[in-house]
């Protein structure tokens, strides 16, 4: 959690001195996150909120509640609000593209979260070895239940997490399944 909050309370720091450059304004930050119905993305939206309101930002924060569409239009509408920065944690980062096309024709700095937006000219990219971090799952379990069935059942197929999570669990596990062990 420690992690966490320190690169949170980097992510709001960067962007608002990234931003604040020549300007004498309060910067207005857009936060879409892809669902608020879930515990994890609450925690770092409040995080992030204090931190950037801390150091004089105002945050505008939507959900999409697992809707690409949703998002889509959610940020169309922070960029109409004359937003100077987009935080983005994409339900899909697949589909983005025209919409960040959008914001950097305003000017507006782009971050992209946590997940990556694909196909997309973003300013910052802030996430975790998430290949590493499934490595790091996988032998956890080997090394507690070496030989039996495992079952993996992994994230949405529009997160592209999910299959970095999966790419570093199969670099421990698979050694095991080719050798029958598991």
């Amino acid at each position: 959690m420690k992690i966490k909050n320190l690169c949170l309370t980097l992510c709001a720091s960067s962007l608002l001195l990234a931003s604040m450059a020549g300007m004498a304004k309060e910067v207005k930050i857009g936060m879409a996150i892809d669902d608020l119905r879930l515990e994890r993305w609450q925690k770092d939206r409040d995080i992030f909120v204090n931190k950037a309101e801390s150091l004089g930002a105002k945050v505008f924060v939507q959900s999409a509640n697992g809707n690409e569409e949703t998002q889509m239009s959610q940020i169309e509408n922070m960029i109409n609000r004359g937003v100077d920065v987009l935080v983005i944690i994409p339900y899909n980062g697949q589909v983005l593209s025209n919409v960040i096309k959008e914001a950097k024709q305003e000017g507006i700095k782009v971050l992209a979260y946590d997940r990556m937006i694909n196909n997309a000219d973003i300013d910052f990219y802030i996430s975790f070895d998430n290949e590493k971090v499934g490595e790091m799952q996988a032998q956890s379990l080997v090394d507690k239940v070496p030989q039996g069935n495992y079952f993996l059942m992994g994230g949405s197929p529009v997160d592209n997490n999910a299959k970095l999570f999966r790419a570093g669990q199969m670099k421990v596990l698979k050694p095991y399944v080719d050798e029958g062990q598991n």
